[in-house]
């Protein structure tokens, strides 16, 4: 979930800044001209801004199943140190299932037939 999450926040941040810097290339071309005064420039650049502060949930979000990643993983990391009863039965039961197989059954690979030694080099006349 953690890397779903991260590819999300950086498709989202990528177009978001992409969106900002087209806004602001755009307010700067209207300021040059002279048609918008430069406290009218700031405050666009201000409200584009605090639209933007959604994409900081994706990045919390990314973090928080990372660390609930860790925790599970590392809770299921203990029981198998422990050693937990069901993991053990099953891996006795599979050991012992492998022991009642027949020698035919247990080679389920088959074997290449031996080749012949290669013929000595022929003797220098």
């Amino acid at each position: 979930m953690d890397l779903i999450f991260v590819g999300f926040l950086n498709f989202a941040r990528y177009h978001l800044l992409e969106s900002l810097l087209g806004g602001w290339e755009k307010d700067v071309r209207v300021f040059y001209s002279g048609n918008l005064e430069f406290d009218d420039l700031i405050a666009r650049d201000d409200k584009r801004i605090a639209k933007s502060s959604w994409t900081a949930y994706l990045a919390y979000v990314s973090f928080i199943c990372f660390i609930a990643g860790g925790v599970v993983g590392f809770s299921n990391y203990k029981e198998f140190i422990k050693g937990n009863s069901k993991m053990i039965q099953k891996s006795i039961s599979v050991r012992n299932q492998i022991k009642t197989q027949s020698p035919g059954q247990k080679d389920h690979v088959p074997k290449m037939p031996p080749t012949p030694p290669n013929p000595p080099p022929p003797k220098p006349s």
